[in-house]
């Protein structure tokens, strides 16, 4: 499975708290309410996961898991081995 780069996710989830923040202060501004929306999407979707809250948990524990998943290098004949931990 395809992780997420780390530092996408990090940003994903810094913009969607500052959108956040700001449509409960500013309900009214329908451009940063649609982006609200765009980026609850994309962090659903990136993360796997059918609801904000649930995306953003797994955000979250993304970010902090420990560095060194799971690698490995290809196979003779153009295939790739499988993964194996490190």
């Amino acid at each position: 499975m395809l992780s997420p780069d780390k530092n996408v996710v990090r940003d994903l989830i810094s913009t969607h708290r500052e959108l956040r923040e700001h449509v409960r202060s500013h309900p009214g501004d329908t451009d940063r309410r649609r982006r609200l929306e765009d980026s609850s999407y994309t962090l659903c979707v990136i993360m796997g996961e059918r609801s904000v809250g649930d995306a953003m948990d797994a955000a979250e524990r993304h970010v902090h898991q420990p560095e060194g998943g799971l690698t490995a290098p290809p196979a003779q004949g153009g295939r790739t081995a499988k993964a194996q931990p490190n």
